[in-house]
């Protein structure tokens, strides 16, 4: 089983589950471009636009996860949001949990909150802008 068959096959295992609204082998195919340069679906804001996991290390081992605006360009990382999967799924999660607590909107704008639970973000970026940084 190639790469490719091998992220095919995990996609619809992850979309067969019904964890997700986004159609991640319709992603993939949509844009086949990510996965020759392993980034891999893991989130979508409902607007066209997605967050991306970097599957292959650069040159510090990193695995970061980005954002692409449709509105620019899907194919280049608009900025970094978290330095890997289990802090985009900590963010997505107190992210989704903040109007039952009664917390204001942070992520990824908020370079203090972010830098608080994300402490590696900024030492991941690289060459990717990191969102204060843009907004």
């Amino acid at each position: 089983m190639t790469p490719r068959d091998k992220i095919r096959s995990l996609l619809a295992q992850v979309a067969a589950t019904g964890w997700t609204d986004l159609d991640l082998t319709r992603a993939m195919e949509r844009h086949p471009t990510w996965s020759e340069k392993g980034w891999l679906p893991v989130g979508s804001d409902g607007c066209g636009n997605y967050y991306l996991l970097q599957t292959v290390a650069g040159e510090r081992e990193k695995r970061p996860v980005f954002f692409v605006d449709h509105e620019v360009d899907l194919y280049t990382p608009a900025y970094l949001v978290a330095s890997g999967l289990w802090e985009f799924v900590v963010f997505v999660l107190l992210y989704e949990l903040r109007p039952e607590r009664g917390q204001p909107f942070f992520w990824p704008f908020s370079r203090a909150e972010v830098l608080a639970i994300d402490p590696r973000l900024e030492d991941s970026a690289g060459d990717l802008p990191l969102p204060w940084e843009r907004h």
